[in-house]
């Protein structure tokens, strides 16, 4: 009974250290900055949810991020970061609005299954934005967001 327990308990570890192998990850930065005068209010398109907001001081919104993909090549993952696959582009959109979006992303299909991708940023916005209006480009999901001090 016991020997049955503790081949079990190997079997999904090593079941569970196979899995999480699978992943590779990387971290990104980018340190973007626009013409627009105090902007106040920041809309964000992401293909993602998984971000966090932090306030800093000065005038640019700092990135940083990490990205995981389920093939495990690392130099594939490189490249995919090296052609801006994960790049946010930062731009005026007038009045007092800037506007923070991802590049549209296709799936990758391998060996006839599709690559998951997991993205998480964070972003560090000048203290001046004081709205931010969210939208999830996957599903639509809108949300507005107000930023206290």
């Amino acid at each position: 009974m016991l020997i049955k327990y503790l081949l079990g308990v190997l079997l999904i570890s090593c079941t569970c250290q196979y899995s999480s192998a699978q992943y590779v990850a990387k971290n990104i930065h980018q340190l973007l900055s626009t013409d627009e005068k105090n902007p106040k209010t920041l809309f964000i398109k992401l293909h993602t949810t998984e971000f966090e907001l932090k306030r800093t001081v000065g005038s640019r919104v700092r990135v940083s991020g990490k990205v995981k993909i389920s093939i495990p090549n690392l130099l594939f993952l490189e490249h995919l970061i090296d052609i801006g696959r994960y790049s946010l582009t930062l731009s005026p959109d007038g009045e007092g609005r800037i506007r923070l979006e991802d590049s549209y992303r296709k799936e990758i299909i391998f060996k006839k299954n599709e690559c998951r991708e997991i993205v998480t940023y964070t972003l560090y916005l000048p203290e001046q934005i004081t709205q931010i209006i969210f939208e999830n480009t996957e599903t639509g999901d809108s949300n507005v967001i107000v930023m206290k001090d």
